[in-house]
């Protein structure tokens, strides 16, 4: 895991998903035994340009502990409340090997 905000698992995971509507949005990510440095985080991107451009979706889940780790709810911005593409990204790691076993996104 780079310190600088990286795609999760390369491009092979980006899902299409239509936001119209939806009104909030939050990440649910679970963490094996080999967990990030304290501050490193997960959280969402969308992309209304087929993936030109990204922008934050959610607020970010912490990766530096081992189970179930959960963003508060963040609502959707109005740009976003369309058919769009949705990565998982992470940030602020020491470039050691993270045990992620899901990342999950969860929109009311």
């Amino acid at each position: 895991m780079p310190s600088t905000t990286s795609e999760l698992f390369g491009d092979i995971v980006r899902v299409q998903i239509d936001l119209t509507n939806a009104s909030q949005a939050r990440v649910y990510v679970q963490v094996g035994n080999a967990y990030g440095p304290s501050g490193s985080i997960v959280y969402c991107q969308y992309s209304s340009d087929g993936g030109n451009t990204w922008y934050q979706l959610t607020k970010p889940a912490l990766l530096s502990s081992t189970g179930a780790q959960v963003s508060v709810w963040a609502s959707i911005p109005s740009a976003a409340q369309q058919d769009l593409l949705v990565r998982a990204v992470s940030s602020n790691g020491n470039y050691g090997d993270v045990d992620i076993e899901g990342v999950h996104l969860q929109v009311k």
